[in-house]
């Protein structure tokens, strides 16, 4: 690479341009060092000319079936080309051809990197905040300690999101404000998943109590488990209920109680 940073200063872009070809179609293209160079090139010399490297790198890892190297590599040139309109289209060019076959690409796209009025930065970091957050993700939004699910991706506006009850689309400006929380989250199964709460109650009831204790960092009070695990049982059959599941969670090798008023369970 030393070679093409004394091409540039020399203004010999023909010359460069072999070289830089050269290792862009090389079996293992050394990507990381090559636009380590594009930067250089980018801040010293002409940042046209780093975008026509950078464009001339991609195409080669695509045509190599690199596709997932290169959409790491085009991450990173968009942190030192970050006006380039045309490093934004290659992105999501890229990122189609490894993630197109999700339901939610195109959306996705259309609401950051194809939205000119998003600046190319805070595109790229809504869109991984949308792909850790696919349809059927359960969320939890603030201020409010509010937990809902993903329902879909709005295109060109955020996500659509079911909060306790009512649809709310989430703005990508606000995407901040949710966070993804486990799939046995007990806060979000008791709202969405309530056959499942009530069989788990019937017939494997130390699994219950398990659930909620996980998803409070693997320790939780009697009440906290009373407060998310009564609604589904039912009032009038608590404390039987409760007599029964406490035994089944006392003979479980891996949950731990205290004593007290409040007993504290633990995963041992």
């Amino acid at each position: 690479m030393d070679t093409i940073i004394r091409l540039a200063q020399k203004g010999d872009i023909d010359a460069l341009e072999l070289e830089w070809m050269a290792a862009a179609e090389a079996a293992e293209p050394d990507w990381p060092d090559m636009l380590a160079t594009a930067r250089i090139i980018s801040k010293k010399h002409d940042s046209s000319l780093a975008q026509s490297l950078v464009s001339y790198l991609l195409s080669a890892m695509q045509d190599a079936s690199k596709s997932y190297e290169a959409l790491k590599a085009v991450e990173q040139a968009c942190s030192f080309l970050p006006e380039s309109e045309e490093l934004r289209m290659e992105y999501a060019d890229i990122y189609r051809a490894v993630y197109g076959d999700k339901s939610w690409c195109e959306a996705a796209l259309a609401t950051t990197v194809e939205n000119p009025a998003i600046a190319l930065a805070d595109a790229l970091e809504s869109l991984k905040k949308i792909e850790n957050m696919p349809p059927g993700t359960y969320v939890r939004e603030d201020p409010g300690a509010r937990i809902g699910r993903v329902e879909a991706v709005a295109g060109g506006k955020g996500l659509e999101v079911s909060l306790e009850g009512r649809s709310k689309v989430i703005p990508v400006s606000s995407l901040g404000n949710l966070h993804p929380l486990q799939k046995d989250d007990i806060r979000a199964l008791v709202l969405f998943e309530r056959e499942r709460i009530e069989a788990l109650a019937d017939t494997r009831p130390a699994e219950l109590i398990r659930l909620v204790i996980n998803t409070f960092d693997g320790r939780t009070g009697q009440n906290r488990i009373s407060r998310y695990l009564k609604p589904a049982v039912g009032d009038g059959r608590w404390p039987s209920w409760w007599k029964e599941a406490r035994k089944k969670a006392d003979q479980a090798p891996d949950i731990g109680c205290t004593g007290g008023k409040n007993a504290q369970f633990f995963i041992r």
